[in-house]
């Protein structure tokens, strides 16, 4: 793959992690007064690819559930919220055990919330990535044109 065309999708890369981080930043929890993604192994673990020209993003199945929040009735598998509890360290009152049971009744009851970071990072540094693409395919097609002229 061109160099030129790599180091675009690098800086894209890290614009839209940043962007997100910015964003994730600004969906407070109410009840606690602090944000609850910008630390988050749903980011923090992310995984971008670059190869033969194709940027692609690993990440966590749940993404969904943060992007577009679940409804009222959704059943979310006990162990998932252990997992999750025991990783945030969460330590109280209650056990992690006790903890997990006590989320899934409420997300059961309330639902989650949506926080469509995703498609506010996507589409904030989408405009930067079709801006630089086209300026890179344009930079190209004048080398050609150029070079078939002579």
């Amino acid at each position: 793959m061109n160099k030129e065309l790599e180091q675009i999708l690098k800086i894209y890369v890290e614009l839209f992690r940043s962007t997100l981080l910015y964003y994730a930043r600004k969906f407070v929890n109410t009840k606690t007064g602090t944000d609850t993604l910008s630390d988050s192994d749903i980011i923090n673990d992310m995984k971008f690819n670059i190869e033969d020209g194709k940027l692609s993003i690993s990440i966590y199945n749940y993404w969904k559930n943060i992007e577009q929040g679940s409804p009222t009735g959704t059943v979310v598998p006990i162990s998932d919220l252990i997992n999750w509890a025991k990783k945030k360290k969460i330590n109280g009152r209650l056990s992690v055990n006790a903890f997990a049971k006590l989320a899934a009744r409420s997300i059961k009851l309330k639902g989650i919330s949506k926080r469509p970071i995703f498609t506010i990072a996507y589409d904030e540094t989408s405009k930067y990535i079709d801006e630089e693409i086209n300026n890179y395919v344009d930079s190209i097609t004048n080398k050609i044109i150029i070079k078939n002229l002579k």
